[in-house]
């Protein structure tokens, strides 16, 4: 009987190293992710967590990733009385960033006299092409994009098309619309036409959107073709804050009102007194 020879071959885990963003004052997860090419999906699951309504200045969150570690520039040695906390904190660093530099160490029992990084190489040394682009599309394309929507769970190109008033047979004749995966990317806009889009809700009005974000009809109506004030179309992703506009102010929350229960959100007393910028 011919022995039964086994190769066992380990399976190897490609660990995705992140590049830090820091939050400035005023910074929103859109504007971060809008700054670094990605979409807003995107840049929350790589920081699974952290409340994009509650960014603190100086926190760090991670917008890119690369198969690649980058390498140590910077490096110190251990003194009697230093801790992770108080090495990441004096170098301005974030938790999760120096336990990246220094995958192993164990904070609990730190050695005197060994090295620790506390600097890396830059994100432009160590990021390819790839790393800065949005997931891929099914297809790849030569024509440029500035704003990808990431397909979610039930989705078709039907209704991205319906969403942003896209025409349907050209993402049918750029994409492979029958076999959609959660993931997966789809251009919008090839130019930078919008600093922010809403979704429109049951209810809502011009009149509300153009108290909430200091608009007008007008410029509603022309940064959105074929949408009107007088029927607008639930379910429809609109620009609000075109390119061409005003600069985009800070969207972070600065004030809160607790609403009575007679106050409804498109009572006109709310906005005379709560100008939401």
């Amino acid at each position: 009987m011919i022995p039964l020879i086994l190769f066992l071959i380990p399976l190897v885990s490609s660990k995705e190293y992140c590049v830090k963003w820091a939050i400035n004052s005023g910074d929103t997860c859109w504007k971060i992710a809008t700054n670094a090419k990605v979409t807003v999906e995107q840049l929350k699951e790589r920081n699974q967590g952290v409340p994009c309504d509650k960014l603190s200045v100086g926190d760090k969150l991670c917008v890119l990733t690369s198969s690649i570690k980058p390498k140590c520039l910077t490096k110190m040695k251990i003194k009697s009385g230093d801790t992770c906390f108080n090495i990441w904190t004096s170098r301005k660093l974030s938790e999760r960033e120096f336990k990246e530099m220094n995958e192993g160490l164990g904070c609990d029992k730190l050695e005197i006299g060994k090295e620790v990084c506390v600097g890396v190489e830059s994100v432009q040394e160590t990021t390819t092409l790839e790393d800065k682009k949005p997931a891929l599309p099914m297809i790849e394309t030569f024509e440029p994009c500035n704003e990808y929507t990431t397909i979610k769970q039930g989705d078709t190109c039907f209704q991205v098309s319906v969403a942003y008033g896209l025409d349907l047979a050209d993402l049918q004749a750029k994409y492979d619309c029958n076999a959609l995966q959660i993931g997966d990317t789809i251009c919008v806009s090839k130019n930078f036409t919008c600093q922010h889009r809403i979704e429109i809700k049951p209810g809502d009005t011009c009149w509300f959107l153009e108290n909430a974000f200091q608009t007008n009809q007008t410029e509603i109506q022309r940064s959105n073709e074929g949408v009107k004030c007088d029927n607008l179309p639930v379910g429809r992703i609109i620009c609000v804050w075109s390119a061409d506009d005003r600069k985009l102010p800070n969207m972070t929350c600065t004030k809160w009102k607790t609403m009575d229960k007679e106050l409804g959100c498109y009572d006109k007393k709310f906005f005379d007194h709560h100008r939401p910028f």
